[in-house]
């Protein structure tokens, strides 16, 4: 068959590429997986400090309602037992929210701390899954070509690749 190249059995170069390819394809297909749980885990966090936020503005919401209806005792006057009751209940439930308000703030400003950093690893291994997938092509262009420059460079890619998947790893 005229026109079709292929790779001779002798050709021990070849299979090295084969075998390179293969080998790239998988640390690919482990980081594919690995940017798909940093994914994940980004929007688990970003719901996390959403919903954080959201309970703190419904305990300040609170907080400003038993404010202002102290506020309204007060002007009504006070002179009432019970509304000196009502008013040292509303008291009291201000300064529990105001604690509260503090932790709640604190734990949402972690969740979003912890975005951030599920989103930068998730970043990571993008590229390292970018710069896997390039090395693959670069490598298999030997194949057709039959340059040995295609494999050397695909090596390198996928050296970079692998390295800035392991900084990935790192990075939690």
């Amino acid at each position: 068959m005229e026109g079709h190249h292929h790779v001779e059995p002798h050709d021990t170069f070849g299979r090295n590429v084969g075998i390179l390819v293969a080998i790239i394809a998988l640390i690919l297909s482990a980081f594919t997986i690995l940017a798909h749980r940093a994914h994940t885990d980004t929007i688990i966090c970003a719901n996390k400090a959403t919903n954080t936020w959201g309970h703190y503005q419904a305990k300040r919401i609170r907080a400003y309602q038993a404010e202002m209806n102290g506020d309204l005792i007060s002007l009504l006057g006070s002179s009432n037992p019970a509304s000196v009751a009502v008013l040292e209940d509303l008291n009291k439930q201000n300064k529990k929210y105001e604690g509260d308000l503090e932790k709640i703030k604190e734990e949402a400003e972690a969740q979003e701390h912890q975005e951030s950093k599920e989103h930068g690893q998730a970043t990571l291994f993008d590229l390292a899954e970018g710069l896997l997938e390039l090395a693959m092509i670069l490598s298999s262009l030997y194949f057709i070509a039959h340059k040995r420059f295609f494999p050397l460079l695909g090596a390198v890619m996928g050296l970079a690749g692998l390295s800035v998947g392991i900084l990935g790893l790192l990075a939690k």
